[in-house]
């Protein structure tokens, strides 16, 4: 079950079939929203001073943020993700008047929210460009050997936005640090230099589609980062 900062005893799920409450004996239909304690005993929203409340869904933060401000008992609504097995977020339960309050506060200063968010995302571009082309300078620095112009490519598709790639994660972004180039770089080689995708299509699985390729992989990397001759100093001649 999904952890909340509230310290409420039960978990508000959208139910995946028919059930009955604990308390009312009332039914719950699917689909319809239900109360699940840790013990896996169910109840109803009713029974849990919860039946008045308007369910606000997912995506407007300011909204959201301000009508649970302003809702004496507000409560986030889940649903199970069989697909990336979580629990996501799909809305919060909050009163009524909390709603129309936040609705007419976020209408009064729309437009100035608008000026920020458009400030924002051009801060945030700037930001991922200048990430990116320190991710690409890195990987020049560690494969010195690469074709010219490769470093950018692999930088801009490891880092690609909400791709989930090695480029995107917290911890790369925190730190940069050597493993996640060298994870960026092994993908690019992966899938431009074996026939690793051909292998798919011939029905392998992933780990032995890697395990074919390997040894071109190691091969490949070893040459990007070996001293380019060009920029290798001169040999010293013999006393």
């Amino acid at each position: 079950m999904p952890d909340t900062e509230s310290e409420s005893p039960f978990i508000v799920f959208f139910s995946k079939q028919n059930e009955k409450c604990s308390r009312c004996s009332r039914p719950i239909m699917q689909g319809a929203l239900l109360c699940v304690y840790r013990n896996h005993k169910l109840t109803c929203t009713g029974c849990e001073g919860l039946g008045d409340h308007l369910l606000l869904p997912a995506g407007d933060v300011a909204l959201t943020r301000r009508a649970t401000k302003h809702s004496n008992v507000a409560h986030p609504v889940y649903s199970p993700e069989k697909r990336r097995n979580r629990y996501e977020r799909r809305g919060t339960l909050v009163e009524a008047y909390a709603l129309q309050l936040a609705e007419a506060e976020c209408e009064a200063d729309a437009a100035d929210r608008e000026v920020k968010r458009a400030k924002d995302a051009v801060r945030r571009e700037k930001m991922d460009q200048e990430y990116i082309a320190v991710f690409a300078m890195r990987i020049r620095q560690l494969y010195p050997s690469c074709p010219e112009g490769l470093e950018s490519e692999i930088a801009m598709h490891a880092c690609e936005k909400h791709s989930g790639r090695v480029g995107r994660r917290e911890a790369a972004r925190e730190e940069l640090d050597d493993e996640s180039l060298k994870l960026a770089v092994r993908a690019h080689i992966r899938h431009t230099e074996t026939p690793y995708d051909k292998l798919f299509e011939r029905g392998y699985k992933k780990e032995q589609a890697r395990d074919a390729v390997i040894d071109i992989v190691n091969r490949v990397e070893r040459k990007w980062a070996a001293e380019c001759l060009d920029n290798a100093p001169p040999p010293r001649m013999p006393a």
